[in-house]
């Protein structure tokens, strides 16, 4: 199958909604293609800047040339906002939609842009921005999506998702889902919490 890199840096928000009464906000953000499960991704949660969280976290996927191809453009880049909560439901703060054509179409690369986010409760009105920078690889790859051995295997859905691309950047291949990750932040910036990258092998 005929692939395409994708990475995304997730940056920062600003301006964002307060959805506590009590207490801090502490966000992070849910990262995936058309907001299938096993494509996503969990951020490290900012338990400092409140309504303007930075992450600068990097995810990669290998995306199938038709999903950034296609006319009708229906591959999207979901990218959710949640509060952390320490004894309730984290509560939602806020998504972008980001059609993957448009992106391709606008260029392979683009650094520091800023995305309005919006809820799926409310029409027609924004609720801070959400700064990305992403790039696409400069050429198709063929990817084997029936690979035999675990640590090499790619996960499909509609869309195949090279998760192992991303994992082996990060921890060095190492096939553990209990690796410590937090997309470069490892623990050494103050107030920040590591994500999760759920099991991907």
């Amino acid at each position: 199958m005929k692939c395409r890199y994708f990475q995304v840096t997730l940056i920062s928000a600003s301006n964002l909604l307060d959805v506590r009464h009590v207490g801090l906000m502490k966000v992070y953000a849910k990262v995936s293609i058309n907001g299938n499960w096993d494509s996503e991704w969990t951020s490290p949660v900012d338990k400092e800047r409140e309504k303007n969280p930075r992450w600068n976290c990097k995810i990669k996927y290998s995306l199938p040339e038709k999903a950034i191809k296609q006319k009708s453009g229906s591959d999207n880049l979901v990218i959710k906002l949640y509060c952390k909560r320490s004894f309730l439901e984290d509560k939602y703060v806020g998504e972008v939609h980001l059609s993957l054509k448009k992106l391709f179409d606008g260029g392979l690369a683009c650094k520091n842009k800023n995305y309005l986010v919006y809820r799926n409760d409310v029409i027609g009105q924004t609720f801070g921005t959400l700064k990305l920078s992403y790039r696409f690889g400069s050429r198709s790859i063929h990817v084997d999506d029936n690979l035999g051995k675990p640590n090499e295997r790619i996960f499909t859905t509609e869309i195949l998702i090279g998760k192992l691309d991303f994992f082996n950047e990060i921890c060095g291949g190492v096939t553990s889902d209990s690796c410590e990750v937090a997309c470069g932040i490892l623990g050494n910036i103050p107030g920040i919490e590591h994500g999760s990258v759920g099991s991907f092998f």
